[in-house]
């Protein structure tokens, strides 16, 4: 709930979802939201991706530092 604090009440009601029982006090993303999400592997450094529409991608925080200097 702590990593929470700074968001916008009207977002958490928006998607996420309280914890009941063992994970009280705990926040999961809302199931519609979920649905929407796919996690994969990629390899940033392939000539061509696996997908042929656009599509976003989020960059776990220190990713770019385990490129080579060139690379980032």
């Amino acid at each position: 709930m702590s990593q929470i604090q700074a968001v916008e009440e009207q977002r958490i009601r928006r998607f996420l979802e309280k914890g009941r029982r063992k994970n009280a006090g705990l926040y999961r993303i809302q199931p519609s939201l979920r649905r929407r999400i796919r996690f994969r592997k990629l390899n940033l450094f392939q000539e061509s991706f696996p997908w042929n529409r656009k599509f976003q991608v989020i960059f776990c925080r220190n990713a770019p530092i385990y490129f080579y200097r060139s690379s980032q």
